[in-house]
């Protein structure tokens, strides 16, 4: 019979000698005893503190965001043996749940621009345009095809396979970079996008690389706490098959940033270090947006379940509408690995989150496992205090 690859990978039985690191948590939803199953349920959230300077919970949560606060406010992970062994305080994170959307925005700032500036493809169907910001093989994976009679095997060359010297040469320099040589990558790989603009009208028109600019510093910590091996093996699993790989990657990214060596360590103020989405401007907006939208009629509840995909909305999902960029914003400057004249580190934790009767399917281990063999990548798993007893 024939069987499409798909089908093979939903039958392995996954992983032999490893499996994800495991948070447990337990949270009701806001609904009545009906069955809801196939809704998004709502929870309740905590009130941020005078001394948090974080969008204020005072509405219900999907179950994401309640990760994220679970996080943020040291109640989770349940136990983390590298944090136990150097010390380090739990808690502190900020957080997104834009399910692998740094790291795909990172490979393609990173990783595309640099392999195809160098690329020796000559090939006239992968460029038909000068408006493609990726080539139309990068979604042509690597894949044998027997014929009909299985006599004879032929091999699909897609975009790895065209590019293999290139890319691995790429992967290799970047698996040995420093944390700061990581964020200065970053940092010159858009402003080449930017001065290859001849003025501010004609950057309007790249909208990818003026969202990429209103969140520079931003992708650079993020590229900092992963780290080179993280980010090459991640890159590497991207190219290899982009169609497959693009999805799947855990529901939430986290990060922070520490002192190094210091005896009363505490964490970084992102607002006063990074900026951007983390300053106090933008969330005093932030909490004005939502308390306006708090008296708007909202028809997509129904008994604390969503009818759509998410409830609530803060600056730390995904799921916000999209602004139209009508002003170019100014350059920002280059993440520097230092704050009041310390050394900063910064951690980064992908988290897959899942209720008690969930499981992850292939290409999510698939992920999880890559991730975690040179960054930390974990399951949060929420149950109900019904089923935990």
């Amino acid at each position: 019979d024939n069987v499409s690859s798909s089908d093979k990978i939903e039958s392995c039985s996954g992983y032999r000698d490893w499996s994800p690191e495991t948070d447990i948590a337990v949270a009701n939803a806001i609904s009545n005893d009906r069955d809801e199953s196939g809704g998004r349920c709502a929870f309740v959230g905590w009130e941020s503190n005078d001394h948090d300077n974080r969008p204020e919970t005072t509405w219900s949560l999907n179950v994401e965001e309640l990760a994220l606060e679970l996080y943020h406010s040291a109640k989770l992970p349940n136990n983390n043996d590298k944090d136990s062994a150097s010390n380090v305080p739990k808690g502190g994170w900020e957080g997104w749940h834009n399910e692998g959307g740094h790291a795909r925005k990172l490979f393609r700032i990173i990783f595309l621009q640099a392999v195809l500036d160098n690329m020796s493809v000559d090939d006239p169907t992968i460029f038909l345009t000068p408006y493609q910001h990726s080539p139309h093989d990068l979604h042509v994976g690597y894949q044998k095809v027997e014929s009909d009679d299985h006599s004879k095997v032929s091999l699909i060359h897609g975009f790895y396979e065209r590019r293999r010297n290139s890319v691995e040469a790429f992967l290799s320099k970047l698996s040995q970079q420093t944390d700061q040589s990581i964020c200065d990558l970053v940092y010159f790989s858009v402003k080449a996008r930017w001065d290859s603009h001849a003025n501010d009208e004609s950057r309007k028109k790249d909208v990818p690389l003026l969202r990429d600019v209103a969140e520079l510093r931003t992708l650079s910590m993020v590229a900092a706490g992963l780290g080179g091996q993280a980010l090459s093996s991640m890159f590497r699993a991207l190219a290899f098959d982009y169609r497959h790989y693009s999805g799947g990657l855990p529901d939430l990214l986290l990060a922070r940033a520490r002192y190094h060596l210091c005896k009363d360590e505490h964490f970084v103020d992102l607002g006063e270090w990074i900026g951007e989405a983390f300053c106090e401007d933008y969330i005093e907006e932030e909490n004005l947006h939502r308390s306006i939208s708090m008296l708007a009629d909202r028809d997509d509840d129904f008994l604390g379940c969503s009818k759509n995909v998410d409830s609530g909305h803060n600056k730390f999902s995904s799921k916000k509408k999209r602004q139209k960029i009508s002003v170019v914003p100014a350059f920002p400057a280059k993440v520097r690995l230092v704050h009041d004249e310390k050394q900063v580190i910064v951690d980064s934790l992908f988290v897959e989150v899942k209720s008690a009767n969930d499981r992850l399917d292939a290409r999510q281990e698939d992920w999880l496992n890559i991730i975690d063999f040179y960054a930390d990548a974990r399951v949060c798993k929420f149950g109900s205090k019904r089923q935990s007893k």
